[in-house]
């Protein structure tokens, strides 16, 4: 599948165009504010460079991968769409419930697919975790609880990141980096969207926070997330309790492949890189497109967390 690339943040140069290579696709185009790095970017690549979004829509093109500022998601999916290309998007889908409903029901229409970029659906423990908690062999599950934090208190001084100190164009603070991140990861094991949300953030009358847990109720089973940006020494794991034993996923929460596996208190598997989680990424996302079955998150899984995420203000 030939890619065309939507925005050059370090994301998208770290880690999803090496994995595009690394999964066997290919890169067409790129679209991107910074001509600078545009035209590093076209030359390394041997792809076309692009100062106007719609020009690179009108190439040769399969998908386009977005990671632009989150409150231009929408726009940018809409053109594609518009231009009849798949869109791979990164979290948060949009910053609305509406748009987020008007990208799935415009894929829809068009026959055109939408994934979202919730690369800890690709770490090996996650479908191992799933399994526990749908065979039933901890039991009813009472409670479980996911944490992901670093430390990062310096302030966004580039023009390209300033972005992020805009209310209107972050819409939150470190559940938009991580936060996202494990509301769907609890989403996925637990194979459905919560019954109830609620959140509280610091500080509290700010949009942007710098940490936040969301309380979250499956049916009898309580569930928390919590994001920071001001762990010292985070604890990036989860924990679930259930009626017939535990589950303990110890610093899974990453970029790469880490942590180690618990069931009541047993270690089983310890898991030291080897795959890359946003090449399994890519290649689920082909796999959609192709109508292939796949573990990528869709815009259901995405409109999901949109309403979780928005519902965690309150």
């Amino acid at each position: 599948m030939k890619f065309g690339i939507v925005s050059l943040g370090n994301h998208a140069l770290n880690r999803i165009v090496p994995a595009i290579l690394s999964s066997g696709n290919t890169i067409g185009g790129v679209y991107s504010t910074n001509q600078k790095k545009a035209t590093e970017f076209s030359k390394k690549y041997d792809c076309n460079q692009h100062g106007v979004l719609e020009e690179l829509l009108k190439d040769e093109i399969d998908a386009v991968y977005i990671s632009s500022p989150n409150f231009l998601h929408y726009d940018y999916s809409m053109a594609a769409f518009r231009h009849g290309k798949h869109v791979l998007l990164e979290k948060p889908m949009t910053l609305t419930v509406e748009h987020a409903e008007e990208l799935i029901k415009t894929s829809s229409e068009m026959n055109l697919k939408l994934g979202i970029g919730f690369h800890m659906r690709f770490h090996p423990a996650t479908d191992m975790i799933k399994k526990k908690l749908d065979d039933g062999s901890i039991g009813d599950i009472s409670y479980a609880e996911a944490s992901w934090g670093s430390y990062s208190q310096g302030s966004r001084t580039e023009p390209e990141r300033n972005w992020w100190s805009d209310d209107s164009k972050a819409g939150g603070g470190s559940i938009m980096g991580t936060g996202v991140h494990l509301l769907d990861f609890m989403n996925y094991i637990f194979g459905r969207a919560p019954d109830e949300v609620m959140g509280i953030k610091s500080p509290s009358e700010e949009i942007i926070d710098e940490t936040r847990v969301v309380l979250l109720r499956f049916g009898n089973a309580l569930a928390t997330i919590n994001s920071s940006r001001k762990y010292y020494h985070a604890d990036n794991s989860l924990r679930i309790f259930g009626t017939h034993g535990t589950i303990e996923a110890r610093d899974i929460f990453s970029t790469v492949v880490s942590g180690e596996l618990l069931i009541s208190g047993k270690p089983v598997t310890e898991f030291h890189g080897g795959e890359n989680m946003y090449e399994m990424e890519i290649k689920a996302f082909v796999d959609l497109v192709n109508g292939r079955s796949t573990r990528i998150a869709k815009g259901i899984d995405g409109l999901a967390v949109v309403k979780e995420t928005l519902a965690s203000t309150k």
